[in-house]
């Protein structure tokens, strides 16, 4: 009903649910069920995408002393994985809900959960207290290349009491080979994703971004020349009006908003002077009364 390709199911943990999921998959033709776990530890929550093995969740302890040897089991299996509601209050507000966990190597974690359905019930917007945006461009800021996506985090589809955001909203877009689950998980690990808080159906933001006669897409890499202007190209669809926003950060330069409106454009342009050090820049889509509806991936940049 909410017109998803693709759903990922999350227990807490446990692995006992995928007998259940492979036998769920049966009943549907075009919806792709993709097993995952919710890792829960008490320095944070991550998603793991693609494992239906046990594994070590009791960071801290003697089986995960560090975040890596949970890493390292998510990998052997091929699996990816996600960190959930980094801006989520933690201790006793809300035990472990927010990332306190150190990242050594921020090269193995796959995905942020940038937007939380729980976050965006309780606050309206996903920039506000709650929002997962500034822990994800701090680590776009350190180099990492971290593929911003979203979740639901509905606990109980079947409530009617409105206690819990529907399924499906917010949604993450991916571009994909196929709706099959290894072309989703590469989808996700190439950063060709979108990420879709309410706006209306069919509507979708891509970015190229050219510097000199090399041009790159979302989720790729531009060697920046000289210092020319780079060009900013963010094709919208489904947005007559509105505002793109081309949000840029990195190298110790405070994160630059160029905003341009779209008037019934199908691609809408600028430019933008990089400066020293820049290390990522991307397009968020604003509705007319200035919401944020979507948010695009970085295209990174390499002087």
């Amino acid at each position: 009903a909410a017109g998803l390709d693709f759903i990922a199911l999350t227990e807490h943990n446990s692995t006992s649910v995928y007998p259940e999921l492979r036998a769920l998959q049966a009943y549907y033709d075009t919806l792709l069920v993709l097993p995952g776990r919710e890792i829960t530890t008490f320095q944070g929550h991550a998603n793991v995408f693609g494992v239906t093995s046990p594994l070590p969740f009791q960071l801290g302890s003697a089986r995960a002393p560090t975040l890596d040897a949970v890493l390292d089991a998510v990998e052997a299996e091929g699996g990816l994985l996600s960190i959930n509601h980094p801006g989520m209050p933690s201790g006793e507000a809300c035990m472990g809900c927010g990332w306190t966990a150190p990242i050594p190597d921020c090269r193995r974690i796959t995905a942020v959960e940038i937007a939380n359905g729980g976050g965006l019930r309780l606050t309206g917007s996903a920039e506000g207290p709650l929002s997962g945006l500034p822990f994800w461009e701090s680590l776009l800021d350190r180099g990492c290349r971290v593929t911003g996506i979203a979740g639901s985090d509905n606990h109980d589809p079947d409530s009617r009491n409105g206690g819990q955001p529907p399924v499906g909203r917010p949604a993450t877009v991916i571009y994909a080979a196929e709706l099959s689950q290894p072309a989703i998980l590469e989808g996700l690990r190439r950063g060709r994703v979108f990420v879709d808080l309410g706006a209306p159906a069919g509507a979708s933001v891509d970015l190229k971004v050219a510097s000199g006669k090399v041009r790159a897409g979302m989720g790729e890499t531009l060697r920046v020349w000289g210092g020319a202007p780079l060009r900013l190209a963010a094709a919208v669809s489904g947005l007559p009006e509105g505002t793109v926003e081309f949000v840029a950060g990195g190298g110790g330069n405070p994160i630059s908003r160029t905003p341009a409106p779209i008037r019934g454009l199908s691609e809408v342009t600028a430019e933008l002077r990089p400066a020293p050090g820049l290390k990522w820049v991307r397009a968020d889509v604003r509705g007319p009364d200035g919401r944020l509806l979507l948010i695009g991936n970085p295209v990174y940049l390499k002087n």
